[in-house]
Formats: structure tokens, C-alpha cells, sequence
């Protein structure tokens, strides 16, 4: 999923994102639904950010996933969560790949 102002979009309940390269996208993902998990991607030079939420209902599950780096502060400031709008949910990311997910194309 490659070069789009926004890669994903979920705006329905119980979405689960698995197993994909998700790369140079403006948004890689925005999450605006209910009920929403992020695994085993591989998320690369997204420009804006590889995650956002604007949902306010729960965490969204975004575990196992290849950031693009194991520095916790490249990650963090590659989602857009509660820590940057305390309106919306948190993502929890932690534990992510610490290399990049060999079965997402």
C-alpha cells in the first residue's frame, strides 16, 4: 500500500489491518472506527504519520508491528494518538518487530 494521501482507512468495527507493507503514504493508516487492531505490518517512510487515530471508544491494538525503527521516540512520533490529543484513544504498540515482517508483502 504505496503513495496515497492515506493508505488504509477504518471506518467500521472489528477491522484488523494484518500483513502488509504500508509505505510513503501521507497517512499510512487512520483509524476513526470501533474495535481496531494493527499487526504484523511493516509501516516505511509514511510522511505525516504511519498511524492515527481520531477515535475516542478504545485503545487500538497495534502490537507486533515493524515501525521502521526500534527507537521508541521515532515511534511514538510516527502515531498520532492520545499523547498528541487527549480527545482521542491511546495505541498501544509495544511489543513491535524490531525487524521488518518477512510475510508482509
Amino acid at each position: 500500500i504505496k503513495e496515497n494521501a492515506v493508505g488504509i482507512e477504518l471506518v467500521s468495527s472489528a477491522s484488523t489491518v494484518m500483513y502488509n507493507t504500508i509505505e510513503e503514504n501521507d497517512i499510512g493508516i487512520l483509524a476513526r472506527g470501533e474495535n481496531i487492531a494493527v499487526h504484523s505490518n511493516n509501516f516505511v517512510a509514511n510522511r505525516t504519520f504511519s498511524l492515527k487515530v481520531t477515535t475516542s471508544h478504545e485503545e487500538v491494538d497495534a502490537t507486533g508491528n515493524w515501525w521502521g525503527s526500534t527507537d521508541e521516540s521515532a515511534i511514538q512520533h510516527s502515531i498520532y494518538d492520545y499523547y498528541d490529543d487527549l480527545t482521542v484513544e491511546k495505541v498501544i504498540y509495544g511489543p513491535y518487530a524490531t525487524a521488518r515482517i518477512a510475510g508482509a508483502p
